[in-house]
Order: structure tokens, then C-alpha cells, then sequence
């Protein structure tokens, strides 16, 4: 959301009112991947050893808010820390989420779970133009205080936040958190999953496995590393 957010901005006066150039405005796109790579692997051991829903959560509560100081960006140097800020608090989002589909369902159920809820990034870039398109209309007509750009920013930070919050008082760490579930039904929840050979609750990391990872073909190919 915040890539869309972006290039929504930089039509809306960022490039200007922060007196940046192509070039610079390129590597705001980078720094954010920069602050991703450094904090992959850190995010990822977390959210083995912290509970997940509430990492999850936390993460997305201060993306959110770093989101909104986009808008207190003055100048490139300004723009660029918070982009890599955002990469650092973006890196446990998506597998985050990823985890939580694959404690609720196969793995055969799995692909088109992650398919619908990836796919609303298409559906944020929608309503995103709409809402772009309603405050640079707005802001022409001589109806805000500060630019449309800003707005932009504080709207979907603050829009992320409260996702962030919600997330955080009811979504569960695990099946067997699920207070909406009773007993047996948690039971039954992980008893469903046993297929996966994955677990739910482990927090310890295993080298054995590790070693085991390394020798997949899937996952040699997904590093690169096949021909």
C-alpha cells in the first residue's frame, strides 16, 4: 500500500514541496526493499519466538504510524529514513499473515487463502486512486490547510494503525488461543492440521530442519541457486 501511496504523492506535490529529483525520488523505492532485506531475518525469528498475532500486530500499528510521518517530510533525507523504516516494520507482515493461514488451514487449502488476502492489494490500489483522486480535488479547490500529498499519507497510516489494533485484540496467537472456539473445537483445529507436519506452538529453532530446508529442491530454486 505505502509503494501506491507513494506514487500517488509524487503526483500530488512530495517531488515539489520537498524539492527532490528523479534520481532521488528512484531511490526512495529502494530504500524501502533496503530496510526489508536488513530486517527479514530478525522479524522472521520473532515471530517464531514471540506471539504471533500480537508481534504481528505491533509491527503493523508502527508501520502505520511511521506511515503518517511521511507527511512531516520536509526534504530527500527526511523521505529516505522513513522509507527505510517502513521496510524494516513491513518485513514481518507478509509472512506473518502467511503463518497465520497455515495454522487454520491445509496445504492444499492454502494457496487460494493467501491468493484472496494478497489480492486485496489490488483492492487498496483502487480505493487508494478514489480516495487520491478526492483529495487532490479537494485540495484544488483551495479546501485544505496542508497538501494533498500529506493528506494522502496521514489517511493511510492512520487507516493502518487501526487495522493494526484491531488485529491485536482479536485475532489469536494460535487455534488453541481462539477464544471464540471452545476446548474441543481448538482440538479439533490443530487435529485438522496434522497433515502439515508443521506444529503450532514450537519456538525453538531446529538445525536438523535447517539442514533438511537446505536440500529441498523447492527451496534451492526459490534462492536462486538452481539452474
Amino acid at each position: 500500500m505505502e509503494e501506491t501511496t507513494l506514487s500517488y504523492a509524487s503526483i500530488m506535490g512530495l517531488r515539489t514541496d520537498t524539492n527532490i529529483t528523479g534520481g532521488q525520488y528512484s531511490w526512495l523505492g529502494s530504500m524501502f526493499y533496503f530496510g526489508y532485506l536488513a530486517a527479514e531475518y530478525p522479524a522472521n525469528r520473532l515471530m517464531q519466538r514471540l506471539p504471533l498475532a500480537k508481534y504481528t500486530a505491533v509491527n503493523i500499528v508502527i508501520w502505520g504510524v511511521i506511515l503518517t510521518c511521511m507527511a512531516a517530510t520536509q526534504n530527500w533525507a527526511g523521505l529516505m529514513v522513513v522509507r527505510t523504516l517502513l521496510g524494516v516494520f513491513e518485513a514481518s507482515i507478509t509472512p506473518g499473515f502467511a503463518l497465520f493461514t497455515s495454522q487454520w488451514y491445509r496445504k492444499h487449502e492454502q494457496g487460494s487463502r493467501v491468493g484472496t488476502w494478497f489480492s486485496f492489494n489490488g483492492f487498496a490500489q483502487i480505493l487508494g486512486g478514489l480516495v487520491a483522486y478526492g483529495i487532490s480535488k479537494g485540495t484544488d479547490a483551495g479546501q485544505t490547510s496542508i497538501g494533498g500529498w500529506r493528506i494522502m499519507f496521514l489517511w493511510t497510516g492512520l487507516a493502518t494503525a487501526c487495522f493494526g489494533v484491531l488485529l491485536f485484540v482479536f485475532m489469536p496467537d494460535s487455534p488453541l488461543k481462539a477464544r471464540w472456539l471452545t476446548p474441543r473445537e481448538r482440538i479439533l483445529a490443530i487435529e485438522r492440521i496434522r497433515v502439515n507436519q508443521q506444529g503450532v506452538g514450537n519456538r525453538h529453532f531446529k538445525w536438523y530442519q535447517f539442514k533438511e530446508a537446505m536440500k529441498d529442491p523447492v527451496v534451492i530454486a526459490s534462492l536462486g541457486f538452481a539452474g
